[in-house]
């Protein structure tokens, strides 16, 4: 939780640099997703029940911040996807919640009493 507090502090400082400096410097504010690295390993991940979500190469996540800064774009959100859930959080704030709460606290605590775990695959296979 304090991560995406200090996430959201970011996001409107830089969106308030960007009006205050105007058109002098360019800002571009990046929100990836996990991205494959050594903070996102599965014990890491497990840790915040987040072992389900799928994670980009490094490589896909560093082509697609290059892409975007050649084509000026002030936002970048990789992978793409996450657009959709953003949107929802924006237009239905309560159901979002409401689903997170249930994938990363309410379903963790039930697949471990029964000895299950949530794999990506079961993830990929939902789309």
């Amino acid at each position: 939780m304090l991560s995406q507090a200090s996430k959201q502090a970011l996001l409107s400082f830089f969106e308030t640099l960007r009006i205050e400096v105007g058109s002098d410097i360019d800002i571009r504010v990046i929100t990836p997703g996990l991205v494959d690295t050594r903070l996102t390993k599965e014990e890491v991940l497990e840790e915040t029940n987040a072992q389900w979500v799928p994670k980009i190469s490094a490589n896909s996540c560093a082509k697609a911040i290059v892409d975007s800064t050649k084509r000026g774009d002030k936002y970048l959100t990789v992978p793409s996807w996450m657009k959709t859930i953003l949107l929802w959080k924006t237009l239905c704030p309560e159901v979002t919640n409401s689903i997170m709460n249930f994938l990363f606290i309410y379903w963790p605590n039930i697949s471990s009493k029964r000895g299950e775990v949530i794999s990506q695959h079961w993830f990929y296979s939902t789309y």
